[in-house]
């Protein structure tokens, strides 16, 4: 059985792999319109984000951060109390 460390390093990376999948989603839906050159710079070969772009994305992550926090909490009393 996983430890609260091994649970909580496992939901953190999936977690921003999620704020990453929500990010390029919404860069996808922008693509082509004026507001995607605000977010992402288009090298040809790659693409990169802007400091707004970056901005945007830790945002995304930091709230589903947030929204876990209770569940992170719920779990480590259930581990607490067994």
């Amino acid at each position: 059985m996983k430890n609260l460390q091994d649970i909580s390093s496992d939901v953190a990376e999936e977690l921003r792999e999620c704020a990453s999948d929500l990010f390029f989603e919404l860069m996808l839906e922008l693509e082509g319109n004026e507001l995607y050159d605000k977010y992402i710079i288009d090298h040809g070969t790659h693409t990169t984000s802007t400091a707004l772009g970056q901005e945007l994305f830790y945002r995304i992550e930091d709230r589903l951060f947030k929204l876990q926090i209770p569940v992170m909490n719920e779990m480590k009393n259930q581990i607490v109390n067994k």
